[in-house]
């Protein structure tokens, strides 16, 4: 497979971590996941987002759209790195889109991450938002009585007694039948 192929080949020339960002739209993503770690990966970034044109139906023209993300589109992310994270423990694991504040830097850390990456509350509030960010994850886990980072990664990932079977396929039956 040329993903692997040139996983492997940037791998031979560069002196510092490698870290491969991507696609939810893998068929197999945990064995797609540990592939591209034995490629030489030594860290995966979840998940890549595809912008795609829009249509104006009004002048039936194609135009460039950027839709910036919402704390919704964590969820994938969370699941997968939930999953890898008991998977693949030695890889670093980084968590993309949806990252807006502090909740979702934790949701992030409980699942295993090591660390929560963002671009659209940068592009929405300005680099002031980071700092945000910092100031949420700190009282949030000073709030959950968590004295470190390294104590709250990974607390509710598929490997946890907390996470297990929310991680598992069969879970959607529940969220349909749930309270709307």
């Amino acid at each position: 497979m040329e993903h692997l192929a040139a996983v492997e080949a940037v791998k031979i020339v560069v002196d510092v971590p490698l870290a491969v960002k991507m696609s939810s739209y893998y068929s197999a993503i945990s064995s797609f996941a540990a592939r591209v770690v034995d490629a030489g990966a030594d860290g995966l970034v979840l998940f890549n987002r595809f912008y795609a044109p829009d249509i104006d139906l009004d002048t039936l023209e194609l135009h460039a759209a950027l839709d910036l993300s919402s704390p919704a589109d964590q969820r994938i992310a969370l699941r997968w790195i939930g999953i890898l994270r008991s998977q693949l423990p030695g890889i670093s694991l980084a968590c993309t889109s949806g990252v807006h504040g502090g909740d979702e830097v934790a949701k992030a850390l409980l699942v295993g991450a090591d660390v929560a990456c963002t671009t659209s509350a940068v592009m929405q509030r300005g680099a002031g938002a980071v700092a945000e960010m910092l100031e949420q994850t700190s009282a949030w886990l000073e709030r959950h009585n968590f004295a470190s980072v390294a104590e709250a990664r990974g607390k509710m990932s598929a490997a946890s007694r907390r996470g297990a079977s929310i991680y598992e396929r069969a879970q959607y039956m529940d969220v349909i039948k749930g309270d709307w």
